[in-house]
């Protein structure tokens, strides 16, 4: 699955996604999601 449609998936269930690098160290990707959600 691209990074594209993971964040959308995230920011529809009101998480933050991002992504940190640094040329030829380290690529990391960081997901938060609420534990509760408003809708539910």
């Amino acid at each position: 699955m691209g990074l594209k449609i993971s964040k959308q998936i995230i920011e529809v269930h009101e998480g933050t996604f991002k992504v940190e690098s640094k040329e030829n160290q380290f690529f990391k990707v960081i997901i938060n999601l609420p534990l509760e959600h408003d809708n539910y």
